[in-house]
């Protein structure tokens, strides 16, 4: 069996028992950071307003949901998989969307894993480069194509794999084309295999094929050998707190906790320990001039400054210059690659006047939450997100009734 047949397959298990909570959870966290304040998307949203057909409903819903930078991700492969599967079904609009959300996660968790360090590595912008696989066996669920297309849907998509990291160094836009373009890419690869068109058999792992252009993986071995035993994907995909990079996410958090112990005030020093890959990640450690949110949001030492000097960190404090308070504990700022901290782990340290506060804290203990949780602290994600608690609240009650793609779309497009 192909690679692209593999994956199919994942997709049509992972479509046939959905795990509808964890699902649901992550639809109202990606959707609300999609209705709330991005005006990081404006330009690109208005120049493409007149686009017609679905790929172009995906091309916009994704940016929009990415463009806070709030959508979820997939640490495991440095992937925002919700800001590219949930476009793609949203624009299919099936009845429920569910199956077809559960078959986009399980196959963009199951290519990103495997490559990631060497997408890394090699310059590749994660998202860019499995987001198509992602969307198309997502959308090719929803629109009901039977097994032969949804492959050749997988097998049409990895032509549309594209894009680099160096917009976050930058603070340049493509960090949003390149999620957005991931979503239609995916959605019109679908399209394609509806119409009959088909891919090539070994298209993920031919001799010159994907995986051995991209990753130096001839016969993918390294992803045939990554989709056995894994546990359920939309489990492992982590959403944020805060509108910035995936990885800044534990550092700001406990800054902001050890600002509130010290009365926020100027520290003698900062110490923020990582793992070495997220310490090394294209942009954490930009620091001096910033451009735009893009530079900053991935900036951990902007970040932690942030969110120790205020308490949270806000999507419009990003666009504007750093404050002075910001300015002043990103000079006493030290990032440490410390290996040994697990991925998605950080420790802070804090010294004011002599006193040091230290505190360490795992992803898994502050970025999965529960359907349960979620429901619970609908208002509180509504805050974060800049977005309307009411309307919030209203996309829950859908997705809980068995999300319809026509009913979230409608919500969505009454807000600004």
């Amino acid at each position: 069996m192909s690679t692209a047949s593999r994956l199919a397959e994942r997709a049509r298990q992972a479509a046939g028992a959905p795990d509808g909570d964890a699902q649901r959870a992550l639809l109202v966290h990606n959707c609300a950071a999609a209705m709330g304040e991005k005006a990081a998307a404006g330009r690109i949203l208005t120049a493409l307003a007149d686009d017609a057909g679905s790929g172009a409903v995906a091309y916009r819903l994704a940016a929009a949901m990415h463009a806070r930078a709030q959508d979820d991700f997939y640490p495991g492969g440095r992937m925002h998989v919700g800001a590219v599967v949930i476009p793609a079904v949203l624009a299919a609009e099936p009845d429920d969307m569910l199956p077809a959300l559960a078959a986009g996660y399980a196959v963009g968790t199951g290519v990103s894993r495997p490559y990631s360090a060497a997408a890394q590595q090699r310059g590749f912008r994660p998202t860019g480069i499995f987001g198509p696989l992602a969307a198309a066996a997502a959308s090719a669920v929803a629109l009901d194509l039977d097994d032969e297309q949804l492959a050749h849907a997988i097998s049409i998509a990895t032509t549309g794999s594209a894009g680099t990291n160096q917009s976050w160094i930058d603070g340049s836009d493509e960090w949003l084309v390149e999620v957005a373009a991931a979503a239609r890419s995916g959605v019109d690869a679908a399209r394609l295999a509806s119409a009959g068109v088909q891919g090539a058999a070994a298209a993920v792992d031919g001799g010159a094929g994907w995986a051995a252009a991209f990753f130096g993986d001839p016969q993918a071995q390294r992803l045939r050998n990554a989709l056995d035993g894994e546990e359920d994907p939309a489990q492992r995909v982590a959403v944020k707190l805060y509108p910035i990079s995936g990885i800044a996410q534990v550092p700001a958090h406990l800054a902001a906790e050890i600002g509130k112990e010290t009365g926020r005030a100027l520290p003698d020093s900062v110490r923020v320990h990582m793992p070495p890959s997220e310490a090394a990640y294209p942009g954490t450690a930009n620091r001096g001039q910033f451009v735009g949110s893009s530079d900053s949001l991935m900036s951990v030492a902007r970040c932690v400054a942030l969110a120790y000097s205020t308490g949270t960190v806000a999507h419009a404090a990003l666009a504007a210059a750093p404050s002075r308070a910001e300015t002043a504990v990103m000079e006493r700022l030290e990032l440490v690659p410390d290996a040994g901290l697990e991925e998605t782990a950080a420790m802070v340290s804090v010294t004011v006047d002599g006193q040091e506060a230290t505190r360490r804290q795992h992803a898994k203990q502050l970025l999965y939450p529960s359907w349960g949780q979620t429901r619970a602290e609908i208002h509180d994600i509504a805050a974060r997100n800049d977005a309307s608690a009411a309307a919030l609240r209203e996309l829950a009650e859908l997705v809980e009734a068995g999300p319809s793609a026509r009913s979230i779309l409608t919500l969505m497009g009454k807000q600004p």
